[in-house]
């Protein structure tokens, strides 16, 4: 059944339900993360993140629907719907901590026979 109701979706907020890091795509600001995200007021959408480091996205990581502009040609600027973390007042952005790397094995020395 259709649903006419107007659903204003500046005032979406959702829950991610999966996500994936992209390293590889072009982007002015890499890497690119998107997310399908189901919306509290109904629909899941394929979406872009933004305003987002990639390490702190997160399957069930609340967010929010904004327009941002996409890119420009010829001077005519392309906007469209991406998704930010919900930041409530009380919780701001927590300083990113220092990534640990991991250290290479070492190969394993066969053992010798003593003889």
């Amino acid at each position: 059944r259709f649903d006419s109701t107007p659903h204003p979706t500046a005032a979406s907020e959702g829950t991610i339900v999966t996500f994936t890091v992209d390293r590889l795509a072009y982007s002015p600001s890499p890497p690119v993360v998107f997310a399908v995200v189901d919306f509290d007021a109904g629909g899941r959408l394929p979406i872009e993140l933004t305003d987002v480091d990639a390490e702190e996205v997160a399957i069930g990581l609340r967010v929010e629907a904004t327009f941002r502009r996409l890119s420009t040609a010829d001077g005519i600027h392309n906007y469209f719907w991406k998704a930010r973390p919900v930041r409530r007042p009380e919780q701001p952005r927590q300083p990113r901590q220092p990534r640990q790397t991991r250290q290479p094995r070492q190969p394993e020395q066969p053992e010798q026979e003593n003889r």
